[in-house]
């Protein structure tokens, strides 16, 4: 959508920003982050720099906070149950600053690594004997400078969480809204290598793995009992509720963690 706005800078585009963005903090916190990258590396981009400077991006501003408004105020009325899961971040007061920094940029990279090593390779082994192709002039690699510079951009956020707050619980599903982007990145830096067959490659290697993860996520659930793994969702909760229901008033409501 930001694309698009750039693209085009029709009224209709800024308002499918402000939904995205809106959605996007609604479905995951960190999602803001992405968009602070993507802002802050518009604005350092001259081609990109009109777009964001244009006041319609207000609209855009004012859609995402009004849909992410209930919400927001929701969390400031109830700060206790806000903070939480403040745990997640592994936030750290006992080891020393050096403990600390080490402990979080590691977190850090690895997270990372086990989102671009899979992809790397993949596009190692499919455009790795392919010579390069004479392409027309596009636009594609002032995108993949946005792309780059906003992920350098968070990367300076998160140090600057790792050694002024002591946040070291990086996951690798953390990182999911910001590098959800990758592909693009990767097939723009293949991009004058990439003909018809290749592309056939990536399409029906996508299929197979979406494909593969509808079997899996499920699939465990089933499997937790035989190979010994604990899932919530495979828990005992009838067995559990059947032996507590006679200890509880009739009309009682019994709420558990």
């Amino acid at each position: 959508s930001f694309l698009r706005v750039h693209e085009t800078r029709r009224a209709g585009w800024y308002i499918i920003l402000g939904l995205c963005a809106g959605f996007g903090i609604l479905s995951k916190y960190n999602y803001a982050l992405w968009l602070v990258g993507l802002f802050a590396a518009g604005l350092s981009i001259k081609e990109l720099r009109p777009a964001l400077l244009d006041k319609r991006l207000l609209l855009s501003a004012g859609i995402a906070l009004a849909i992410f408004l209930p919400n927001g105020l929701w969390m400031l009325e109830h700060r206790d149950l806000t903070l939480l899961n403040s745990s997640k971040f592994g936030l750290e007061q006992t080891t020393t600053w050096f403990q600390v920094t080490c402990k979080g940029v590691k977190n850090v990279v690895q997270s990372v690594c086990s989102f671009t090593i899979p992809l790397t390779l993949i596009y190692f082994l499919i455009f790795l004997k392919r010579p390069a192709l004479e392409c027309q002039a596009t636009t594609i690699p002032v995108y993949r400078q946005l792309i780059f510079r906003a992920w350098t951009t968070i990367a300076a956020i998160l140090v600057l969480l790792v050694i002024f707050a002591h946040a070291t619980g990086f996951k690798e599903r953390w990182f999911q809204p910001i590098l959800v982007t990758l592909p693009i990145a990767a097939v723009s830096l293949v991009q004058q290598r990439l003909d018809a067959f290749r592309l056939k490659c990536l399409a029906s290697l996508g299929i197979l793995v979406m494909l593969a993860v509808a079997v899996v996520m499920p699939g465990r659930l089933l499997a937790a009992e035989r190979l010994n793994r604990e899932e919530p969702l495979t828990r005992p909760y009838a067995e559990l509720a059947g032996d507590l229901r006679p200890n509880v008033p009739p009309g009682s409501l019994a709420v558990c963690n």
